[in-house]
């Protein structure tokens, strides 16, 4: 009964999970500093992972459709970028919330 009801209920409150659709309709994709490793095993395509935020600025200057995820630990670390942010999660059973930003002139 767990494995066929319960987990599959409690997965579905994963931020992964919940995001990962709005995730993939994005070509370009960083994670900033830490952020849920289990974006990576969903993704087809690798993604930037950088803790400077020189080079997440860089990376926004020459890419489109760009979008950041990492933790609401570094959002002041963000408030200088052109970023604002789309989606918020809270991890189930750990203590971080999940955060992905949007570069600003993305739609």
């Amino acid at each position: 009964i767990g494995l066929q009801v319960v987990y599959p209920q409690l997965y579905q409150q994963n931020p992964v999970a919940k995001t990962i659709d709005f995730v993939k309709q994005h070509k370009n994709i960083a994670g900033f500093a830490l952020f849920n490793p289990a974006y990576r095993f969903y993704l087809d395509s690798n993604l930037l992972h950088t803790g400077d935020t020189a080079v997440l600025r860089q990376y926004i200057k020459t890419h489109n459709n760009v979008i950041v995820i990492t933790r609401a630990d570094y959002t002041n670390e963000l408030k200088t970028l052109p970023l604002r942010e789309a989606v918020r999660h809270r991890d189930i059973f750990e203590l971080p919330t999940t955060v992905i930003y949007r570069a600003a002139g993305n739609p």
